[in-house]
């Protein structure tokens, strides 16, 4: 039999000896939340909580409102109070059912209904809403799930929950652990949010005043620099549109080694890679273009979500019938016209067609648009400009990324005691005071 110095075996899993395995239902009581439908809401007024916005723009704190409702609504609600634990009840699949948030905030707000309620009592709730998001805790709730389009979930199987409780102390500690990498994370997405702002106000000035100019003139696209040229694409680039080899054939897709191009393979930016490869006999039998390094893909197919994506090739490749390549011209800068396309993506949504399921615009929408342009250096120098904004972006991005593993990494060790914390003197009798 397997033995752990200082730690025991439980239903949940390998714990510290000094922790305790209970069911939620011995922590605290439990309500539910009632009333509140989408006609109900305010623009403004007293604070509430759907079940959807629990799994949608909640993470395990519930650190801000997105719904409002009425005094008299107010009066027919469920009100929450500090250190409640809000779950969604329903959800469309089990992972959404049973998402958990701790209300740590003290001003009046409520909860709709399918919403639940855990009331704790001498549990430190951060640390017991981070621990309902732990692998052994969604375990059990995707075994309490309950329906098939829409799930649910019910007080008395979250009763049944059962949950690892260190020390009322060590919960605080674990709690203010995770809050901090949470508040680095929530800072760093402000300035992501921030930058983006950036980016767009400064895409909107230079692809319409360019950089230090003094004379205008009016165009059929706008007001524009004097020294720039408006004309239509079809004008500065040669147009390709690709294909979609017939899948029945295993050889044109097994041990593929061609890069094929779809729509969800266009970032906005350089595309480096794509999720799928064609065979050099696929491109032949398909009388399939190769398209060189450099080319410029915009999207056509997929509705107003996906017409207008741009790409930029860093590699020979070829595509899918859902979009358009525009391919290099040595007198256009490719992350130019990439930025250009991205500034006024919204333009399509005036030309697109619905001839299909969804809204889509054609390769000849493309070849009559009209852009405007600049002398080639300028092209250059404001894509730079543009593009060291992207640098940013992608550094923040990338910074994100690596405390939200460091906070999963945290997660895993810390809520299962495989990892502790030291616990000062003064904590333990701070803890006992509240």
């Amino acid at each position: 039999m397997e033995t752990r110095e200082g730690y025991k075996k439980t239903k949940i899993g390998w714990i510290p000896e000094d922790w305790d395995v209970k069911p939620l239902g011995s922590l605290g009581e439990f309500l539910k939340g009632k009333g509140i439908a989408k006609k109900e809401l305010t623009e403004d007024g007293i604070s509430c909580v759907r079940y959807g916005e629990i799994y949608t723009v909640h993470h395990w704190i519930l650190k801000k409102f997105y719904s409002f409702i009425s005094t008299e609504t107010a009066s027919q609600s469920t009100k929450i109070f500090q250190n409640d634990i809000l779950f969604a009840g329903s959800g469309e699949t089990v992972e959404e059912i049973g998402k958990a948030v701790a209300y740590l905030d003290d001003h009046e707000a409520y909860a709709g209904g399918d919403t639940i309620i855990l009331r704790p009592d001498n549990t430190n709730s951060a640390f017991l809403s981070a621990s309902l998001d732990t692998k052994a805790s969604n375990k059990q709730k995707r075994k309490l799930g309950q329906g098939n389009s829409v799930v649910h979930i019910y007080p008395a199987g979250l009763k049944k929950l059962l949950v690892p409780l260190p020390p009322l102390p060590e919960q605080q500690k674990i709690a203010d652990i995770l809050s901090t990498v949470d508040d680095k994370i929530s800072s760093i997405e402000n300035q992501i949010q921030q930058t983006k702002q950036l980016k767009k106000g400064l895409m909107a000035k230079l692809l319409t005043e360019g950089i230090g100019h003094t004379e205008f003139k009016d165009t059929k696209i706008g007001r524009i620099p004097k020294s720039w040229g408006v004309d239509k694409i079809g004008n500065l680039f040669r147009l390709c549109s690709g294909k979609t080899p017939l899948r029945k054939k295993e050889e044109y897709f097994n041990r593929g080694t061609i890069p094929w191009v779809k729509t969800m393979d266009l970032n906005g930016a350089y595309i480096k890679k794509t999720q799928e490869q064609i065979t050099h006999f696929a491109l032949k039998e398909c009388a399939m273009v190769l398209l060189p390094s450099k080319t410029v893909l915009i999207a056509m197919y997929g509705g107003f979500k996906q017409i207008g994506r741009t790409g930029i090739l860093t590699f020979q490749a070829t595509t899918n019938q859902a979009m358009t390549a525009l391919l290099p011209n040595e007198n256009i800068s490719p992350e130019y016209i990439n930025y250009y396309f991205i500034n006024f993506r919204d333009k399509w949504k005036n030309v697109a067609t619905s001839s299909r399921k969804d809204p889509n615009i054609t390769k000849n929408d493309i070849d009559t648009f009209y852009i405007s342009v600049p002398p080639l250096p300028e092209q250059k120098q404001i894509a730079s400009i543009l593009s060291t904004v992207d640098d940013k972006l992608d550094a923040l991005h990338n910074k994100k990324s690596s405390y939200s593993t460091l906070k999963k990494g945290l997660m895993a060790k810390l809520l299962t005691g495989q990892m502790r914390v030291k616990v000062s003197a003064s904590t333990i009798d701070e803890t006992s005071k509240n």
